[in-house]
C-alpha cells in the first residue's frame, strides 16, 4: 500500500458518528451519523475551526430583501444564543488516506 494523504474528521467521542460530508452550505445544521461519508478537512485546525462553528449551534439565513438601509445584501443571518450552543463531547480524529490496487 502506498501513502496518499493525511485527513481530519470530527468524530462524537466513544460513538462511531462523524459529522457528514454534505452539498454547499449548512453544516452547522447538521447531525453526526453513523455510516457517512465523514467530511474530510486538510489540517487539523481547519476541522477545529469547523467544530468551534459547530458547537455554537445552529446558523440560519434568511436570503430575499432584506432592507440595510445603504447595505441591501439581501441576507439576514440568525446567530445563535449561548443558550443554543451544543455540548457534544466531539473530537478531531486523524485519518489516512491509502491507495491499494483492488
Amino acid at each position: 500500500m502506498k501513502h496518499i494523504d493525511v485527513f481530519y474528521v470530527l468524530r462524537e467521542v466513544g460513538t462511531d458518528k462523524y459529522m457528514p460530508q454534505l452539498d454547499g452550505r449548512g453544516y452547522t445544521c447538521v447531525q453526526f451519523r453513523e455510516l457517512c461519508i465523514p467530511r474530510l478537512f486538510t489540517s487539523a485546525r481547519a476541522a477545529k475551526t469547523a467544530l468551534t462553528w459547530w458547537q455554537k449551534g445552529p446558523i440560519t439565513v434568511y436570503r430575499g430583501h432584506v432592507d440595510f438601509g445603504d447595505d441591501d445584501s439581501g441576507e439576514e443571518w440568525h446567530m445563535p444564543t449561548a443558550a443554543e450552543a451544543r455540548t457534544n463531547d466531539i473530537e478531531v480524529v486523524e485519518v489516512w488516506l491509502q491507495e491499494k490496487t483492488a
